[in-house]
């Protein structure tokens, strides 16, 4: 129940990334709507984690357990503290930065928990954790092409883009959405 919000949210970020893939007006140029729908989906997967992470936190430290969480004594007022409240903020403030799409950044914001989510992940959600580490390291690399660079071939003599293709934009919403899903799952499996 308490994963239901994101699950929600995410849903909806992936079916927004998925409907610009479909618009088929001949006037528009689809380079740009195939970047931006990527953007999208990378952005509907990179929330998903982050509120993952911040869930799981709470509702391990709910169960009684310790996270690995580095705190400021400024940051914690002993009269009155509502400690759940207090580890939001600061894993919100802590990752706020961050890109959870990156498999390696994924694995250390989990460590909070003590997870090994790509070990997880490939026990109970039946993937191969270095099939899924490479291909999202695939995609987070793409994203920061585009984000960062306009997506343009390097070069001194002409703005040119990289090529983009509808059916591998497709593909990479997809396997977001089948990722997230199966983070979700393993979740659910470890805390419920």
């Amino acid at each position: 129940m308490i994963y239901n919000f994101c699950e929600l949210a995410f849903h909806q970020a992936i079916r927004d990334a998925s409907s610009v893939l479909s618009i088929s007006d001949e006037s528009i140029h689809r380079s740009p709507l195939l970047r931006g729908a990527l953007l999208l989906g990378v952005g509907a997967f990179d929330f998903l984690m982050h509120e993952l992470i911040r869930i799981v936190s709470i509702q391990h430290l709910a169960n009684g357990k310790p996270l690995q969480l580095e705190v400021s004594l400024a940051e914690i007022q002993i009269d009155g503290i509502d400690i759940e409240k207090v580890v939001d903020q600061i894993i919100r403030r802590k990752n706020a930065y961050k890109s959870f799409v990156s498999s390696k950044n994924i694995k250390d914001a989990f460590k909070t928990v003590q997870i090994d989510i790509w070990t997880e992940m490939a026990k109970f959600g039946g993937i191969d954790s270095k099939i899924t580490t490479k291909k999202l390291d695939d995609i987070w690399k793409w994203r920061n092409r585009i984000a960062h660079e306009g997506d343009l071939i390097p070069s001194n003599l002409v703005f040119k883009n990289w090529p983009i293709y509808s059916d591998d934009v497709s593909d990479a919403i997809d396997f977001l959405s089948v990722t997230g899903d199966r983070a979700i799952y393993v979740l659910r499996n470890i805390y419920d």
